[in-house]
């Protein structure tokens, strides 16, 4: 059998402990998918344009992965546990930033910044009184756990592989999974599943760039579900999934657009080969 460079040592308590209660925030505090349909004026496909939106001002703004996706989580819980008006739909996603930026970043995106970007459609008061709606109706509760912070753990849990390999790896994770952030795919997995799914992908897409052949392929997919203690079925689902969403992207879309680029060795343009084997 061949040595898949995703062997990994087992866990410690510690990492248990800590995944044992990053699952108990996701059971808690994951906004199920079918709030959506119960708004008629809402749909998706708004949601993907806020979202895209939110990718846009973020990235302007050069913020961290944590507070792109906290922000989606703050956005998206919120109308879950009550909805929002149609005439407030914007100035909540620009208030999910301010929220997010303020709990992650060491200085929060500015108020200005956020007014300016929604065309000064809302004023500064608009955005500090949307930022007590929002925190009161969460009960003051932003500790969401996202689909990025169940990457980071897993990522962490895997040996190194060469400096290069591990950049790629990220940069290929994080991109899918803001694919999946802005789509409904969102929706349908748990930040869990999806983690691991996205970095399944990136792991299968980095091995078949460097040449290893597919019982190596095979078997590092196989040590990651060990890893990150995924069920088989819905890796494998959530990769196609992936593999899917990737194809169909259109390049001037926000995230496609955004990870154009040498920064994030151009991964929106690379060529994924779908997982076919498992």
């Amino acid at each position: 059998m061949p040595i898949s460079p995703l062997a990994t040592r087992p866990p410690s308590l510690n990492l248990i402990d800590e995944f044992s209660n990053m699952l108990v925030n996701e059971q808690k505090f994951h906004a199920e998918m079918s709030y959506v349909d119960d708004y008629r004026q809402f749909s998706y496909d708004m949601r993907s344009r806020l979202l895209g939106w939110i990718v846009e001002v973020l990235s302007y703004v050069d913020a961290s992965e944590q507070t792109l996706f906290l922000a989606a989580a703050i956005f998206d819980r919120f109308f879950r546990l009550g909805g929002c008006h149609k005439a407030l739909w914007a100035l909540l996603a620009g208030t999910s930033i301010f929220i997010a930026s303020k709990y992650y970043q060491i200085s929060a995106v500015r108020v200005r910044l956020i007014t300016e970007a929604l065309h000064n459609t809302y004023t500064r008061q608009d955005v500090y009184d949307m930022e007590m709606a929002v925190l009161g109706r969460l009960d003051f509760n932003i500790s969401l756990v996202t689909a990025w912070d169940f990457a980071v753990f897993f990522l962490s849990r895997l040996p190194s592989l060469s400096q290069d390999g591990e950049t790629v790896i990220r940069s290929m994770t994080s991109y899918l999974l803001e694919l999946a952030l802005v789509d409904r795919m969102h929706f349908d997995m748990r930040p869990s599943s999806l983690a691991a799914s996205c970095i399944a992908l990136a792991v299968h897409h980095h091995l078949y760039t460097i040449g290893a052949d597919a019982p190596l392929r095979d078997q590092a997919v196989t040590d990651l579900e060990r890893a990150v203690s995924a069920r088989h079925c819905f890796l494998v689902d959530g990769m196609r999934s992936l593999y899917r969403l990737h194809d169909g992207r259109s390049p001037a879309d926000p995230v496609p657009k955004k990870y154009a680029s040498d920064a994030y060795h151009n991964v929106s343009k690379a060529q994924l080969r779908c997982p076919t084997r498992y």
